[in-house]
């Protein structure tokens, strides 16, 4: 999985969203599902119903988690996590491009895999970071891709964990799964 031209493909899959972000066309893709939230700043789609269940640290302390897997045969599969919880106004000018690749590799280090590529890029409405990482586990190669977005009113998380070797169809589901990311106050200019 490690070699170059899938190292270039996945560098380009961790800019992509941002890309997306500036063009005005809508890609087209086999999403049947839109997750979004009133007090979320950012939407995307699913090729099916993802799994939504809720995540309490107390009784009054309780956000979405948002779950998407898709087995393709015995070795790859590919699995999204999202989260998108309200912030408090200024949230985002308080996240400072260091503050942000920080938190992504907090985010990436539990599952112990090298970092291949970080970057960041702000927008009008949205600040965005996204970190690629690749390791083995399991005797199984992995890819995790972890975006980090920061609105006006959320912050929206993202991971994106491949695994097994290169697949048509998982490297499909990532590709339209993360073109159709969109900031809400954008789709209102």
């Amino acid at each position: 999985m490690h070699n170059i031209a899938l190292s270039l493909l996945l560098s380009f899959l961790l800019i992509l969203p941002a890309y997306a972000q500036e063009t005005e066309a809508k890609a087209e893709t086999d999403a049947t599902f839109v997750y979004e939230r009133d007090y979320c700043d950012f939407s995307l789609s699913f090729p099916e119903e993802p799994l939504i269940e809720q995540n309490c640290k107390t009784e009054d302390e309780c956000y979405e988690v948002v779950t998407f897997s898709q087995i393709v045969d015995v070795t790859s599969s590919i699995h999204f996590r999202i989260t998108c919880n309200p912030a408090e106004k200024g949230t985002k000018e308080a996240y400072s491009e260091e503050i942000m690749k920080e938190t992504l590799k907090t985010m990436l280090a539990p599952h112990d895999l090298e970092i291949h590529k970080i970057s960041s890029r702000e927008f009008d409405h949205a600040k965005h970071a996204g970190l690629l990482g690749f390791g083995m586990r399991e005797q199984n190669e992995k890819m995790l891709l972890i975006h980090l977005w920061i609105g006006e009113n959320s912050i929206f998380t993202l991971e994106a964990e491949l695994s097994g070797p290169e697949n048509d169809i998982t490297n499909k589901i990532l590709a339209d799964t993360l073109r159709s990311i969109t900031i809400k106050q954008d789709e209102k200019n």
